[in-house]
């Protein structure tokens, strides 16, 4: 077996900083910066599918509780792993926007329920197949991990342009642009300048003073709590179950192909960030829980689970090493997707700070 070359971690007297659990009051600031990073990708993946496919409004709201619902359980199981699941690093899980596409073109044509079919078959592709993605990392050398993570961040940026540039007619404009270039500013000197207790917020922090500065310029709209219902539950019966059509499921698998070469990407990377666990066996229980959550996620009415690309960013700006600090923000996940009015407290972070 090819052995993959990387960064020796120093010495640690004791626990590895992974396996340190922070004090709560640190802990849970922390988990939330996860969380804010990610739920936009997270809400919007089926928020996306929802609109293009036409549901009512109440069916795509429960396309979003699921997957919240999965992506925490997911991030759990990732960080925290239990036996021969899980990478045990600070990896958040979620849906991934490749599917958006194949997914909406399979519910035009066979429905949502082929959707979530193809992605459990998908799902127990991946579990077969890791073991072998293992024994392949010679195939993922520091250049080919440091493209697909390239490739990643320039695909999020359509995305985060949007975001910046506003909904709706008129959009947020220059406004919008200032605001964004503010809060990227200010995770910059937070980060570079600030104590590093306060520095390992810098997301955080920037974040909140870029939601209270968009209120005097109009950019803040908090309607959608008011709105929002206080509890719910997913309902993955209201889509019928799984139905397994095989051009679907030919489909899902091109994109859980790319899936997989993603999370091996992140995994290295995440690895080589924290000084632990780049290696074969934390890639393959990597790919079995990605496998293990994607099968999950298609029984419960949603798509297709990755490794969240923005996390890897996360953890390489605040060097914050703690996978606990993962685990909570899954955990969060899962509240959220039975409290909706948290979530959409959180989706009411304004558009160009987020992007």
């Amino acid at each position: 077996m090819a052995v993959v070359e990387h960064a020796v971690a120093p010495a640690h007297q004791g626990p590895h900083p992974v396996d340190v659990r922070p004090p709560w009051r640190r802990l849970v600031p922390l988990s939330l910066q996860h969380l804010l990073v990610a739920y936009a990708g997270m809400a919007t993946m089926p928020l996306l599918v929802g609109t293009a496919l036409h549901l009512p409004g109440d069916r795509t709201r429960l396309l979003i509780s699921a997957n919240l619902l999965v992506s925490g359980v997911a991030t759990v199981l990732q960080s925290l792993g239990w036996k021969w699941f899980g990478a045990r690093l600070p990896i958040v899980m979620g849906s991934t926007f490749t599917a958006i596409t194949p997914a909406v073109l399979i519910g035009q044509q066979y429905g949502l329920a082929a959707v979530f079919g193809a992605t459990v078959v998908s799902g127990l592709v991946t579990l077969a197949v890791a073991p072998w993605f293992g024994r392949c990392l010679h195939l993922f050398p520091p250049l080919v991990t440091g493209t697909v993570i390239a490739v990643i961040g320039f695909s999020l940026v359509p995305s985060a342009a949007g975001l910046v540039a506003g909904e709706g007619a008129g959009g947020s404009g220059g406004r919008g642009l200032a605001l964004a270039a503010g809060t990227v500013l200010l995770v910059v000197v937070v980060e570079r300048v600030a104590p590093p207790a306060l520095a390992r917020f810098s997301v955080l922090v920037a974040m909140a003073v870029g939601t209270v500065t968009a209120l005097p310029l109009g950019l803040f709209d908090g309607s959608g709590v008011a709105d929002a219902r206080v509890v719910t539950a997913p309902d993955p019966a209201a889509f019928g179950a799984p139905a397994f059509v095989v051009p679907a499921i030919a489909a899902m698998l091109v994109v859980q192909l790319v899936n997989m070469v993603e999370s091996v990407g992140d995994t290295l990377a995440v690895g080589q960030i924290v000084g632990r666990g780049n290696d074969a066996p934390t890639v393959v229980r990597a790919l079995r829980a990605d496998g293990a959550a994607t099968v999950l996620s298609g029984a419960l009415a949603s798509f297709p689970i990755v490794t969240f690309g923005q996390s890897v960013g996360l953890v390489s700006v605040t060097r914050v090493r703690s996978r606990h600090v993962a685990a909570l923000a899954g955990a969060l996940m899962v509240v959220l997707a039975f409290v909706p009015v948290l979530g959409a407290a959180v989706a009411a972070v304004p558009g160009p700070v987020l992007g």
